[in-house]
């Protein structure tokens, strides 16, 4: 019977282990897809940005000339593109980032913070691999756009474990509350 019991426990360790691991394999293949996106050089890398935006004009309402404002202005809206896929792709990155965090053990408001910071350091990394990169160069706009998206996230994270946190309390409390009542309406029709 112990030595059941010791290749259950050995089974939870390694699949603790393997979700631990596979939250860090998935921070890394998603650096990589950011990492291949910054290697397009500048004219592959305004196609696939312009060819997004010819989808968004063409997704919108052809009525009230939406459409042919849109068209007017797509230099503008290949600029907010391009500013937003930063903004999106650290969002992304530092929630996966607190969610490796949190699977190894440190989900505190630590991990959150390293989470911003790794998110910071790989922006300025992505920033110089740029300076290498045909038709390309640093933006230190782009990187604050980048901070701005891994802050945005653990604020989100942040904001949900406090509500969580609040209702947790909130039913403990509300259920102590039925309990003593309960046992005080006992009490009285006695």
């Amino acid at each position: 019977m112990a030595g059941i019991l010791s290749l259950g426990s050995k089974f939870f360790k390694n699949k603790l282990f393997l979700t631990r691991t596979l939250a860090w394999i998935g921070v890394f293949i998603y650096m990589l897809v950011i990492f291949c996106f910054s290697s397009h050089e500048a004219d592959k890398s305004d196609s696939i940005s312009k060819a997004v935006v010819r989808n968004i004009i063409r997704w919108t309402p052809k009525f009230g000339g939406i459409q042919e404002y849109l068209a007017s202005n797509m230099g503008i809206l290949n600029h907010l593109l391009r500013k937003c896929a930063h903004f999106v792709e650290f969002f992304i990155l530092s929630m996966l980032i607190a969610h490796a965090f949190k699977k190894t053990g440190a989900g505190s408001l630590k991990g959150l913070l390293f989470s911003v910071f790794i998110c910071a350091l790989y922006s300025c990394v992505d920033e110089l691999h740029q300076r290498f990169v045909p038709g390309r160069g640093p933006g230190i706009k782009d990187v604050a756009i980048d901070i701005f998206g891994a802050i945005f996230a653990v604020a989100i994270i942040f904001l949900k474990r406090a509500i969580k946190k609040v209702r947790y309390h909130e039913i403990k409390y509300n259920s102590k509350q039925w309990s003593l009542q309960s046992l005080q309406n006992g009490i009285k029709t006695k």
